[in-house]
């Protein structure tokens, strides 16, 4: 294989590493419509290039099997858990708030129900 750069000149029959990429992203559906049929009409005109289009489609189609699963529900969770994980000392105040909270709050309603009921 040539390490040139561009097409691939018609009568040539060697593939460069730009039709390797491009092969590659054809396999992918990474092109867009208009390249895509260029480098189709390219594929039937020269053999090399389909045998190196059917390696890719070797390499990467088995890599694509699946992707139509959906995944668990905790996942998403758990994958945002990891990538932003929650301050520990917020955790432990917000904890401690809470139950200040649960102690303070009723004892205030009592003495506030004690001073009006002694009016």
């Amino acid at each position: 294989m040539r390490e040139t750069h561009g097409p691939v000149p018609e009568d040539e029959d060697r593939t460069t590493i730009a039709d390797e990429v491009i092969a590659a992203e054809f396999v992918l559906g990474l092109l867009s419509p208009a390249e895509a049929a260029l480098f189709a009409r390219r594929l039937k005109q020269h053999p090399v290039l389909a045998t190196l289009h059917a390696e890719w489609v070797a390499d990467l189609v088995p890599l694509t099997a699946g992707r139509d699963v959906v995944p668990p529900d905790h996942v998403l969770s758990a994958a945002e858990a990891r990538i932003f994980p929650r301050d520990r000392a917020f955790s432990q105040r917000a904890g401690w708030l809470r139950w200040t909270a649960l102690i303070v709050l009723p004892l205030a309603a009592f003495a506030i129900s004690l001073v009006l009921l002694q009016r």
